[in-house]
């Protein structure tokens, strides 16, 4: 990823909330569900969430066994823990995601 500008912590006051921008992206419609390119996070919670691996098969739910990409299932995630997760503006996580690719052999 690019950032194109500064991250002003003070948009991120609570260490105890996961924040993401919407996975829609900064030039297209919200699609309602969190991005997972960049969190924002207190240590504590990071602790706790950030075991991805483990409690994709561990941790049981519907809505887990439900989701239909990364960022369902982290969002079905952080509810089956109890943690809050804001979706805030594209700005305040200003980047741009960036692919490289090989052309030819």
């Amino acid at each position: 990823a690019y950032w194109v500008d500064d991250l002003h912590l003070r948009h991120f006051p609570d260490r105890e909330v996961i924040y993401s921008t919407d996975v829609g992206g900064l030039c297209h419609r919200p699609m309602g569900f969190p991005n997972d390119r960049a969190l924002v996070m207190g240590g504590a919670v990071a602790a706790g969430f950030l075991q991805i691996y483990t409690d994709f098969s561990r941790v049981r739910g519907a809505e887990l066994d439900s989701a239909t990409c990364v960022e369902e299932f982290l969002w079905a995630l952080a509810r089956a823990k109890g943690l809050k997760w804001e979706i805030v503006r594209q700005d305040w996580l200003p980047l741009f995601v960036a692919m490289h690719r090989k052309i030819g052999p």
